[in-house]
């Protein structure tokens, strides 16, 4: 399950390091949490509650036990 941490809007779905317009992204470990951060595109992700508190407010916040797996099931 999701839950909605953070209202957002998105277009499109990718990784951290994809650039589509508007895009949902997850982020599972904090390693990859400076290429979210350096993405413009990346509008809303889906993360941990452990992480959630490390995404900036300009982004949509989804969280879930499994980002991986709820980001795919979105997709």
């Amino acid at each position: 399950s999701i839950e909605v941490g953070r209202d957002g809007e998105f277009e499109s779905l990718g990784f951290v390091t994809h650039t589509n317009h508007r895009q949902l992204g997850y982020l599972e470990d904090a390693k990859y949490l400076s290429m979210l951060l350096d993405n413009a595109s990346i509008t809303c992700v889906v993360t941990s509650k452990e992480l959630a508190p490390l995404i900036p407010q300009r982004i949509g916040l989804a969280i879930s036990e499994m980002p991986r797996k709820s980001f795919y099931d979105v997709h």
